[in-house]
């Protein structure tokens, strides 16, 4: 249960009608049309990367700044109960896309590329009548995919699978091009928003996916020293996390 009172049954119940209602007109009528329209709502799917938790001024942090995220906390569900079966970055990518675990869809490490043959939520909104985009990280191995039902698709190209946060080339529906913006983020997010304000019949479903708030860890100039006078406690496991990734199975990849 969130603070909403939505639980996370219903919460995928609303996910479902939107999935099921499509245009072969499940409703009987036009009486219906207000129903319909309701069980269809548009859908915006926002992934920070390696973002703790806690990390949020609405999950009560004393001092992290993130008043939109809060403002989409309070006007819609924030979940306060989950659990990550695979702790890396493509395997966790696969996962929300699939819904399925990483023995299922494949991506078991940072290192297994994506199979084309997954099916994602996008796949199965765009066919009961969405419009669908995929924009910002993709963050698998291997070449960048062939994602059915998408009809928008912009990420980092292959070399820069990682991305920058500042001048980072992009592919756009499968042409290579410079970003408008110098940083990252407020480049994706401006593709985002023009994303969402284009006139459209249908209802839409956007993953916007950021570079934020990943090593190298480099800020937009405008909030550049925003917590320097601020103080992060380490962790009580903090050396033993130096000592497993300077040594450990995973030292020296982009994870």
């Amino acid at each position: 249960m969130d603070r909403t009172g939505i639980s996370r049954r219903e919460a995928l119940k609303i996910l479902g009608a939107a999935a099921l209602s499509g245009p072969s007109g499940l409703w009987p009528g036009p009486a219906f049309a207000s129903r319909q329209e309701a069980a269809r709502p548009n859908i915006v799917f926002i992934l920070t990367d390696d973002h703790r938790w806690d990390h949020l001024g609405c999950t009560g942090h004393p001092f992290v700044k993130t008043p939109r995220l809060d403002r989409l906390a309070s006007q819609g569900v924030l979940f306060e109960n989950a659990f990550v079966t695979t702790s890396l970055c493509s395997p966790s990518r696969a996962g929300f896309l699939t819904g399925q675990y990483a023995h299922t869809h494949g991506v078991q490490n940072n290192l297994t590329p994506w199979r084309d043959e997954n099916v994602t939520f996008l796949e199965r909104l765009k066919q009961a009548g969405y419009d669908t985009a995929f924009i910002g990280k993709w963050h698998m191995p291997g070449r960048l995919p062939r994602l059915r039902g998408v009809d928008e698709f912009v990420t980092f190209t292959v070399r820069e699978g990682q991305g920058r946060y500042y001048d980072c080339p992009l592919i756009v529906n499968g042409r290579e091009t410079r970003p408008n913006k110098p940083y990252i983020t407020e480049e994706l997010t401006d593709r985002a928003l023009a994303y969402i304000g284009q006139p459209r019949p249908n209802p839409f479903c956007l993953y916007l996916s950021l570079k934020a708030a990943h090593h190298d860890w480099q800020p937009p100039e405008d909030l550049t020293g925003l917590y320097r006078d601020e103080k992060l406690p380490l962790a009580e496991e903090a050396d033993t996390w130096v000592t497993m990734t300077n040594g450990g199975v995973w030292a020296g990849t982009a994870g």
